[in-house]
């Protein structure tokens, strides 16, 4: 940041500048560099900065855009509020910043049915396992929690909760609706039940909500050998994603084929496969 403001520019664009640093110096930092603003020290234009944490917008944000799906603009926000702020003193932009990052969640369903290469979030079986687990118990005999319920109960950040809800609505393990987790009965037994019965779910939830998975599967069981090139595949989706997120794309579907047994990648012969006693 110093390097960035020492010549006066006209405007400083920061990537989560603070998301390195431990709690304490970050916010010493931010409360630093807000003084700094409000005393005129720094001469500068405009500051464009992003970052995923929601306390961090709104403690310095004047103006916020809300980012959804493919970096399109959702919300725009103006905070006419002075410096210092009190975080404690905003729950009502909280709740409507919350509310907005929701309706994007919910989304899921309507893109998933739209598009043929969904995103997938980088969430293991494993995770959504203990997250549907964690949530059978908080609700009891409901069918609803709300989410930043689920935040506060967890000490988590709601950030950090929204790629697993996604990968569990992807699935068909969840539905999410006005600011609401609904647990679906299939998600309930994919919590509950045993590991073999588990994998059977997965599998065959996988097949049916997932694409790629279903596409990767078919193409793999035509073939006499029941093996194709990594490369392949890779191939099929990278007009439809970023170099880098192909990579992320692959990698998750290969860790969620493995769990579900219908497919297994060997790193050696960089050849996806059908293991021996695949899941029907």
């Amino acid at each position: 940041i110093a390097r960035a403001i020492v010549s006066d520019p006209e405007v400083v664009f920061m990537d989560e500048p603070f998301s390195n640093l431990d709690i304490l110096t970050a916010e010493a930092l931010r409360r630093d560099f807000i003084d700094m603003i409000s005393e005129q020290k720094i001469r500068v234009g405009a500051i464009v900065m992003v970052t995923h944490s929601i306390e961090e917008a709104l403690i310095m944000g004047k103006r916020i855009l809300i980012l959804g799906k493919g970096g399109k603009i959702v919300e725009e926000m103006k905070l006419p509020i002075p410096y210092p702020r009190n975080i404690r003193n905003m729950q009502e932009v909280i709740d409507k910043i919350h509310t907005i990052l929701s309706q994007s969640v919910e989304e899921t369903e309507l893109i998933k049915r739209k598009q043929r290469y969904i995103r997938l979030p980088d969430v293991s079986p494993n995770t959504m396992i203990g997250f549907l687990d964690i949530i059978v118990d908080m609700l009891g005999q409901k069918d609803r929690i709300n989410i930043f319920e689920i935040s506060q109960k967890l000490l988590l950040d709601v950030d950090d909760l929204y790629p697993v809800l996604e990968a569990c609505q992807i699935l068909g393990f969840i539905d999410v609706k006005e600011g609401d987790v609904i647990l679906l009965e299939n998600g309930r037994e994919f919590a509950k039940s045993d590991p073999v019965r588990q994998k059977e779910i997965f599998s065959k939830a996988l097949l049916e909500n997932v694409f790629l998975a279903k596409e990767i599967y078919a193409i793999l069981k035509m073939k006499k050998e029941k093996r194709m090139k990594l490369d392949f595949f890779i191939d099929i989706i990278k007009e439809h994603f970023s170099k880098s997120e192909v990579k992320r794309q692959i990698n998750t579907i290969l860790i969620w084929g493995r769990f579900a047994e219908i497919f297994e990648y060997d790193e050696k012969s960089e050849d996806v496969y059908i293991p021996e006693s695949p899941v029907s």
